[in-house]
């Protein structure tokens, strides 16, 4: 892509981004009800007990600073989770999904195992990744689990 028509790019993606952010502020604004989620968008967070019992067993000195909480478990926990930690309510995870597509159509060199540049920041053979597209689709996709090639591009974007 051209310097030019990448900066062209980047400034779509800002707009877009902007009046993403709108929507999710004027959303919050209102009352936001997710029966399947039980209210956890705006509530108090609640301890993981699932989460905590595992980290006993395998990583309890995590436990000395850090305390798993509750997400929505709807395909959307990953973002979700993010979103928690981030801004302290679920209620962003709809933005940080936009954030990590944005992230990997930008940088597709880094994600896109197929790529003629693949740049392959994990060099470990016992991973295996979905196809570039099928990511994009589930990281389009609300209530889609994604997974690690997601969690890559969240922690970049």
């Amino acid at each position: 892509m051209r310097p030019k028509r990448a900066t062209q790019v980047k400034k779509n993606v800002g707009l877009c981004l902007c009046i993403f952010c709108r929507e999710i502020c004027s959303e919050e604004s209102s009352s936001v009800d997710c029966s399947s989620c039980k209210g956890w968008i705006h509530c108090a967070s609640i301890v993981d007990d699932i989460s905590v019992s595992i980290l006993k067993r395998y990583h309890p000195v995590i436990l000395e600073s850090h305390v798993p909480i509750e997400v929505c478990r709807d395909g959307n926990c990953l973002f979700r989770a993010v979103s928690k930690g981030l801004r302290n309510t679920e209620g962003h995870y709809m933005q940080i999904r936009l954030l990590t597509l944005i992230e990997l159509i930008l940088n597709r060199s880094h994600y896109d195992y197929e790529h003629e540049a693949f740049v392959d920041h994990f060099n470990d053979d016992r991973l295996v990744f979905d196809r570039f597209d099928t990511v994009l689709k589930d990281i389009a996709t609300e209530f889609i689990y994604c997974g690690m090639m997601a969690l890559s591009g969240i922690s970049a974007a």
